[in-house]
């Protein structure tokens, strides 16, 4: 990749390229803007064919589970191959860079480096996405919620819930009972850190908690493959589990972890 960039700047390069020193419209090649152009067409053209490279998370890597689907007819197989030849263009990238560090160029070697530990590192995270939803498959989200939860009235302060719910629970989140009943919104322990403690004898519980317009909820029968995603994109990482119009259990993101193990150390 060196020689290449090393190269743009000789002029004899630029004249090739420019079919022997033609003009064009930015005033000739040989101008300084004319070198400049031709030399990015160049790198563009670098990286368009590096992206082709069939590996996760590269639009190679995109087209390439595009044919493993079809050929399979398996979407979990097809993202699974496809994030694997990622990991290995991420090792054949980082060891091409140590031998570039080592034998010829210092600053295109650790680059070509750094490349392949980022392709490494998301195609990684891709597989464990993937395996994390192939554990889930088949699982409702009653199979994993803690049933029943305790809640909150929304009307004790702050200090009071801290000392008569909170110390001595294992919970850290709990719906918010409003006065007829109903459930209002979700206190965590994020909410509680931003009430200052010269404020927690005078803000009620529900003036802390987070809406339930703004809480996700999800239904019993639902199935869980989406709740993994959802749990880490939303306030309070919590997702009430909603029957009708009666709370019936909450989900953390320790509930979904559970059954992935389960099954992981099952196959095993």
């Amino acid at each position: 990749m060196d020689r290449v960039l090393r190269s743009a700047h000789q002029p004899s390069a630029v004249s090739h390229l420019c079919g022997g020193g033609r003009k064009f419209a930015w005033g000739g090649c040989g101008s300084a803007r004319g070198r400049v152009a031709w030399w990015l067409s160049g790198v563009n053209l670098l990286l368009a064919l590096f992206n082709l490279l069939p590996g996760s998370p590269l639009d190679g890597g995109r087209v390439l589970q595009a044919i493993l689907w079809r050929r399979y007819g398996d979407k979990t197989r097809a993202s699974l191959g496809a994030a694997r030849a990622g990991r290995v263009l991420g090792i054949v990238l980082i060891a091409l860079g140590l031998v570039e560090f080592l034998t010829r160029s210092l600053l295109s070697g650790v680059w070509l480096a750094f490349i392949g530990w980022f392709l490494l590192t998301v195609a990684r995270e891709e597989e464990a996405q993937v395996l994390n939803q192939q554990s889930v498959d088949g699982v409702r989200v009653a199979d994993v919620m803690s049933p029943n939860p305790r809640t909150a009235p929304g009307w004790i302060s702050v200090a009071d819930f801290i000392e008569n719910y909170l110390l001595g629970e294992r919970h850290s989140a709990y719906p918010v009972e409003a006065s007829d009943g109903s459930v209002s919104g979700l206190i965590t322990l994020s909410q509680l850190r931003r009430v200052p403690p010269s404020e927690r004898a005078s803000t009620l519980v529900r003036d802390a908690a987070i809406p339930l317009d703004q809480v996700t909820t999800a239904a019993p029968d639902e199935p869980a493959t989406a709740l993994p995603q959802r749990l880490h994109s939303i306030p309070g990482g919590r997702v009430l589990v909603v029957d009708g119009d009666q709370v019936v259990g909450i989900v953390a993101p320790s509930d979904i972890t559970k059954p992935i193990e389960a099954r992981r150390l099952a196959a095993r």
